[in-house]
């Protein structure tokens, strides 16, 4: 319970003016016989560490490519997803045949990430679970139909959000921080992505958060924060903080109403409309 508290607040905390910058990639350029290679090279990471790892892996994916090209091919790369933790790099190398590789770098570990780091792997979603050569985009997530293939097949997140780890969807999706002040106002998500809501609680009460999500919205985590009291008191009302998925384009509304279950009346009641551009 802890662990999912604390993922449910870091949706909330601001940290230093420099944590929400993008991943520096810059362009490592060298020749292979007449071609030309320009790979991607990460800096400027916090872990140093960590950050060599990563360039040591890129460096490793771009000699087997070039090496399947042959000499004299080029290779090229574009970034697909660019976050300040995460960066997904396509590579390609042009030769006697054009060969792709997709790479999914995460600077807090060091090492690639998957889907099953951002997506619990159930029944309705775990036929992608075990796709292993895939690429993160701002969009979807795509892969290729054969080895080495051009990354033509997508699954959009829209399939995928509301099925994600609560604890490090942040990373990669828009979250839309809300309160009670957004009531009858309009929310645009450029795409799926999260809503995550603040709300004044004190369960010890009786009154909790009721919800009515319409389609394309399904709650997907929520905990309770308590201040901290040094009298040790109970009673003491708090934070309530839920955090919805929210997928598919057009007009989306959760109606929210502060009650005791056992009664039909509530003490507060209002609605958040969500539109996805």
């Amino acid at each position: 319970m802890k662990t999912i508290l604390l993922s449910l607040l870091t949706l909330f905390v601001t940290t230093t003016c420099f944590a929400d910058q993008k991943t520096t990639v810059l362009d490592n350029v060298s020749n292979n016989g007449t071609g030309k290679i320009v790979a991607p090279y990460l800096d400027g990471a916090l872990n140093v560490d960590l950050e060599a790892n990563l360039n040591k892996i890129i460096n490793e994916e771009v000699a087997k490519l070039v090496k399947k090209a042959g000499k004299n091919a080029n290779l090229s790369y574009d970034v697909e997803l660019n976050r300040p933790s995460l960066v997904s790099i396509m590579l390609k190398a042009e030769g006697s045949k054009i060969y792709y590789k997709g790479l999914n770098l995460d600077l807090t570990t060091g090492r690639e990430f998957t889907l099953n780091d951002f997506f619990v792997k159930n029944e309705e979603v775990k036929h992608y679970m075990d796709i292993k050569d895939i690429i993160f985009d701002d969009d979807e997530v795509k892969y290729p139909s054969s080895p080495d293939g051009a990354y033509n097949n997508k699954i959009s997140y829209d399939e995928l959000i509301a099925h994600v780890r609560v604890g490090e969807a942040g990373r990669i999706f828009q979250v839309a921080r809300l309160t009670d002040k957004s009531a009858d106002k309009i929310l645009h998500l450029d795409g799926a992505g999260l809503v995550a809501i603040k709300l004044a609680s004190n369960p010890s009460t009786g009154f909790t958060w009721q919800i009515a999500p319409g389609k394309g919205i399904k709650e997907v985590g929520r905990s309770f924060n308590m201040p901290n009291m040094h009298d040790e008191r109970v009673g003491v009302p708090g934070e309530e903080i839920i955090v919805f998925a929210v997928s598919g384009k057009g007009m989306h509304n959760i109606n929210f109403q502060y009650k005791r279950a056992w009664e039909k009346s509530f003490a507060q009641s209002f609605k958040v409309n969500i539109e996805v551009d």
